[in-house]
């Protein structure tokens, strides 16, 4: 399943208030081949004319790791990779 139309299931059932820039977080996620650091991100969005700080970046992705959609990984440079969770691991979560 797509990571956006997971995300925004879960908003719908838990009645919490799903936003476009979350959404299209996701998305890029997803481009990204489900592998990405915050600020590969963020330049997605700036390329697409999205205004948005990097703090509420790291504040979604902080936000999905906790919900289980994506799983925070060391990578080089001191900066942390974010993945998608398999749908068998986040189920398990």
């Amino acid at each position: 399943m797509i990571l956006s139309n997971e995300i925004a299931q879960y908003c719908k059932s838990k009645q919490l208030r799903c936003t476009n820039k979350r959404l299209m977080l996701a998305d890029f996620l997803e481009k990204e081949e489900g592998k990405a650091d915050a600020e590969t991100l963020y330049m997605m969005f700036h390329k697409n004319s999205v205004r948005i700080s990097q703090a509420t970046i790291y504040q979604m992705l902080d936000w999905m790791v906790k919900q289980g959609f994506v799983e925070r990984m060391p990578g080089s440079n001191r900066r942390n990779m974010y993945c998608v969770r398999s749908p068998d691991l986040a189920a398990q979560s």
